[in-house]
């Protein structure tokens, strides 16, 4: 692939993840569901993976900017090759918060984890969403569920 390639496609996929943010955005409103502040629980999960494809746009980015990307090479050379993820940042001030330190290139996985619906095998549409959100919003998981049976 070459640069102008690469470039268009990178073009493409920041497109393709600020529609996954609308979507996730009319989702969350249509079912009051929403991630706590400052959570992160699925940043600090080893078992969340990403795809080599969805931190493309991340990667050019780091590219293009060799200061950042030295501080990132040495963050995963730091790390184990399972753990929390290397661009959470925890809050100093609230030990159990923190932050994306990457939030504009996150992968596609991370704009959807708390607020997707799947097909399971019988066709049927599911919420996917995490344990955080299942335990702090259950009235709004079964009516979001509800709603999905019903075609939402």
């Amino acid at each position: 692939m070459n640069f102008e390639e690469m470039s268009k496609t990178v073009k493409d996929m920041m497109a393709l993840f600020e529609d996954i943010d609308r979507q996730t955005q009319s989702f969350a409103s249509q079912t009051g569901l929403k991630c706590k502040s400052g959570c992160g629980a699925c940043c600090l999960n080893p078992e969340i993976e990403t795809t080599v494809a969805e931190v493309l746009p991340l990667a050019v980015h780091l590219w293009e900017d060799p200061s950042h990307a030295e501080s990132v090479l040495e963050a995963i050379q730091l790390k184990n090759a399972k753990g929390a993820c290397i661009f959470y940042k925890p809050d100093p001030l609230v030990p159990t918060h923190g932050r994306c330190s990457i939030y504009t290139y996150r992968p596609g996985l991370c704009r959807l984890f708390g607020f997707a619906a799947r097909k399971n095998k019988y066709g049927q549409a599911e919420m996917v969403t995490c344990k955080v959100i299942k335990d702090s919003q259950a009235k709004a998981c079964q009516d979001t569920q509800e709603k999905l049976n019903q075609g939402l």
